[in-house]
C-alpha cells in the first residue's frame, strides 16, 4: 500500500482552473470506461461520441497513460 495520490493535475474546465491529485484508482476506472467505449459497435459509439462533445468531455476517451493499472488483493497495481 502507499499514498493515494500520485501527484497533480492542473487542467481547464470550461474556463475555470481546477487543480486535482492523480489518483491510480481513477485511471484504473477511465481505462474501464475506455476499454468499453472501444468495444462498441460503430452506431453505439457514435452517439456516445456526439454526447461526449456536447459535454465537451471527449478528449477523457482519448487520454491514456503509459502504464496500465490493474487490482490485485483490493489494491492498485501498476502493469
Amino acid at each position: 500500500p502507499s499514498q493515494r495520490a500520485v501527484g497533480t493535475a492542473t487542467f481547464d474546465v470550461r474556463g475555470t482552473t481546477v487543480s486535482a491529485i492523480a489518483q491510480p484508482y481513477r485511471f484504473y476506472l477511465l481505462k474501464r470506461a475506455q476499454d468499453e467505449f472501444a468495444a462498441m459497435n460503430e452506431a453505439d459509439r457514435a452517439e456516445v461520441t456526439a454526447m461526449l462533445e456536447a459535454a465537451e468531455t471527449l478528449p477523457v476517451m482519448e487520454a491514456t497513460t503509459t502504464r496500465e493499472i490493474g487490482i490485485k488483493d483490493n489494491l492498485e497495481v501498476w502493469l
